[in-house]
């Protein structure tokens, strides 16, 4: 349940650092108890993280968050640059993609 509601909280507020440090705890375990969902699992936090960069395309925290379910291993990185160029052609100055 807790689960469900930080992915509430956080597409309400993309910025709030506790949720998505409380959310990176929460994937871990599920990802510990079901290896066999990590890429679904990291799918899923994808396209939280892209929701929440649709609210604020600069938040730190969000752009975090993808870069930590990278390094899981599972995402398609073709994929990712294409969001970085879209994200950067609607302001150069987000260095945070």
């Amino acid at each position: 349940k807790m689960f469900e509601l930080t992915g509430n909280l956080i597409a309400i507020n993309p910025d709030f650092y506790s949720l998505w440090n409380y959310r990176r705890e929460a994937v871990i375990r599920m990802i510990q108890a079901k290896p066999e969902e990590k890429k679904s699992i990291c799918e899923e936090e994808m396209k939280l993280a892209e929701s929440a960069l649709r609210k604020n395309p600069k938040s730190y925290y969000a752009w975090h968050h993808r870069l930590w379910v990278i390094a899981k291993g599972t995402t398609n990185l073709k994929t990712e640059v294409e969001l970085c160029s879209k994200y950067l052609g609607f302001d150069s100055r987000n260095f945070h993609c």
